[in-house]
């Protein structure tokens, strides 16, 4: 299973870090019907819904990243926290990381 470190999420979507730990992520989620401990919550955004609203309950369920287009969420600083333009876009760089 892929690993995402700190480092290679910040390169290949420019990502600002905003706060937390240097971690390596082995699970990417989008929903957070599926956070296990330790993931990296992704907050895409749509026509009816905004990802980033469900931060703090990807947190509460396990996740310890999270790849954001908000500034304004508040969360704990223990959270690694990423700040994005486009999550769509930084979701697409980092499956590209990967590929075999």
């Amino acid at each position: 299973m892929p690993r995402f470190s700190t480092e290679e999420i910040i390169q290949a979507t420019g990502a600002k870090l905003l706060h937390g730990k240097v971690r390596n992520f082995s699970t990417i989620s989008t929903d957070t019907r599926t956070i296990v401990q330790g993931s990296l919550f992704i907050a895409l955004s749509g026509e009816h819904y905004n990802g980033n609203d469900f931060a703090l309950e990807a947190v509460n369920k396990g996740a310890t990243g999270l790849i954001l287009t908000q500034e304004d969420v508040e969360i704990s600083e223990e959270v690694t926290t990423f700040l994005v333009t486009d999550t769509r876009q930084a979701l697409m760089k980092l499956a590209c990381l990967h590929r075999q």
